[in-house]
């Protein structure tokens, strides 16, 4: 089977499921091998080479030694079953069922060699089970099929967890969701159970069972296609779709999001339910904190409301490294805050932003606890701390609010008492830009000479001298590239104006970066050095 244009695939005996070279969207030469609804080609329940697209020309074929093997153009394999192959298995030949489930069967009938089932992707489908420590992982993204953050699995002690992972070592953190299953070793839970009749629940080793779905939201298996997908941004969905809905690729169903239906599991019911006013984030006690981190011994940094400490914490798997953030003055807008930054930094899910793992709200103690990283040693950035001051409402353009935020990176209308808008995060950002230009904190009243002492003003003043080499301390890298460096330097310059409306929005900002938009020439200078200093004396 080779990848075409004419759309070629192996059918099911019904004609159910697929397999074959799927097109990727928006592209005209990348082909995924992979498996999916033949009336839905949109959808794709299985995939073959981690995800990772061929191009045009690509063949896939059966042979003896290797099972299934995907090869690219000029003949190269880049993918095959022969690792997973049941030792001394010789492949006779393969066979797609109507569960969406293809088979390498040996010279015995009977013998199974391998079997996409026991090596799922993102997706699980009826009459499949999930044995301990085998994944399924969510795509990276919409368009990108490779292992993403968030992973399901049936870990050695019984327990079912969603967790997020890195990226790069592959290393498991706590887990955002958790069956419970794990309270008894002689009950506890053996495998994940998806049957041929649309039920999914675990299996226990009493042979008792625990259900995931409810009994009354599930179909018959006969009229409906049923999938349990965990999406790119870590939400397990039940998807149930009526087959008489299809038509012309179009699909009108049902999905359920499995774990919002139960909360993490407590060990300590009494002390650590879930609120209801905080979004479903795991809830320590005090005293776990309290010996996690030592005693809070281990300090990694401070912020305008508190101190951050290194820590130790298990969440029905491996321990884990944290940070643990301790809110070390509260008041009432300070409560707020911390119960904005738990519901809020406890929803996304992102590649690029530092996990919230839980917090803990005791008596007056509030502390929120991020997955440690170890100063970006994969050169991975993350973002962390997101502090969200103030979280402004869809349909809101501004508010009031006291000054928040971290000396030299506040826009000027927070201290002047102006209505805030988004326009103080690109304010922020501005900022930042400059630091990372020039490679210095944004005050250093003490290592520079007084007019470098504020870098917004500094940055302005080399502008307008045209000291740019004075600016990024004679690096010859970036001297090297001028016309970048004037463009990097003007757009921060642009981001810091005093009056929020001479800033550009952050997709504007984006689009001057990557040369897609012209920059400005000649920002107005603002007298920002007066309130700055102000603020931090």
């Amino acid at each position: 089977m080779t990848d075409t244009t004419n759309d070629f695939s192996w059918l099911s005996p019904s004609g159910d499921f697929a397999f074959g070279f799927s097109k990727l969207p928006n592209s005209s030469n990348l082909f995924l091998l992979a498996i999916w609804y033949a009336k839905i080609p949109s959808t794709i329940v299985w995939h073959a080479n981690d995800g990772i697209p061929v191009p045009q020309g690509s063949s896939v074929k059966i042979t003896t030694d290797k099972g299934l093997v995907l090869s690219e153009p000029s003949g190269i394999d880049l993918w095959s079953t022969s690792a997973d192959l049941t030792d001394g298995g010789e492949v006779s030949y393969g066979f797609l069922y109507d569960t969406g489930n293809i088979v390498l069967k040996g010279s015995n009938d009977n013998e199974t060699v391998w079997q996409s089932f026991d090596h799922p992707t993102d997706t699980l489908l009826p009459s499949q089970q999930l044995k301990v420590e085998v994944k399924v992982n969510s795509w990276l993204s919409q368009t990108n099929f490779t292992k993403g953050r968030f992973q399901l699995h049936l870990i050695p002690d019984g327990n079912l967890v969603l967790n997020t992972r890195d990226l790069t070592t592959g290393f498991a953190y706590g887990a955002y969701y958790t069956s419970g299953t794990n309270e008894n070793p002689e009950i506890a839970g053996q495998r994940l159970v998806y049957n041929e009749s649309g039920y999914m629940f675990i299996l226990r080793r009493n042979g008792s069972r625990q259900d995931l779905l409810p009994p009354y939201k599930v179909e018959s298996t006969k009229d409906n296609y049923h999938r349990a997908t965990l999406s790119f941004d870590g939400v397990l969905t039940w998807y149930s779709v009526p087959k008489a809905s299809i038509s012309e690729g179009c699909a009108i169903g049902l999905g359920i999001f499995i774990y919002h239906k139960r909360k993490l599991r407590a060990f300590d019911e009494g002390q650590r339910q879930p609120l209801k006013e905080y979004s479903n984030v795991h809830r320590f006690s005090y005293q776990e904190l309290y010996e996690a981190t030592n005693g809070f011994k281990e300090e990694l940094g401070r912020g305008a409301f508190g101190v951050v400490y290194k820590g130790m914490v298990s969440g029905g798997g491996p321990p884990i490294c944290v940070a643990v953030k301790k809110l070390d003055r509260m008041s009432g807008d300070t409560n707020k805050e911390f119960k904005t930054e738990v519901n809020v930094t406890g929803q996304p899910h992102h590649k690029n932003l530092v996990q919230v793992v839980g917090f803990c709200k005791e008596d007056d103690q509030r502390l929120l606890v991020y997955e440690y990283m170890s100063n970006d040693e994969h050169q991975n950035v993350r973002i962390s701390d997101f502090g969200l001051a103030k979280l402004l409402a869809l349909n809101q353009t501004h508010t009031n609010t006291g000054i928040r935020g971290t000396k030299g990176y506040v826009a000027p209308e927070w201290f002047r008492h102006k209505p805030v808008t988004v326009k103080v995060d690109v304010y922020s950002y501005g900022v930042l830009l400059l630091e990372i230009i020039c490679c210095r904190k944004s005050i250093c009243m003490e290592l520079i000479e007084e007019e470098g002492a504020i870098l917004t003003d500094w940055a302005f003043d080399c502008y307008q001298s045209n000291r740019l080499d004075v600016l990024v301390n004679d690096d010859r890298e970036a001297l090297n590239d001028m016309l970048r460096l004037k463009r990097l330097v003007l757009v921060a310059l642009w981001c810091i104006q005093e009056d929020p409306s001479l800033r550009p929005t952050m997709r504007t900002i984006t689009q001057m970066l990557d040369g897609l938009v012209e920059v400005p020439i000649n920002p107005p200078p603002s007298s920002i050095s007066i309130t700055t200093q102000n603020y931090i004396s």
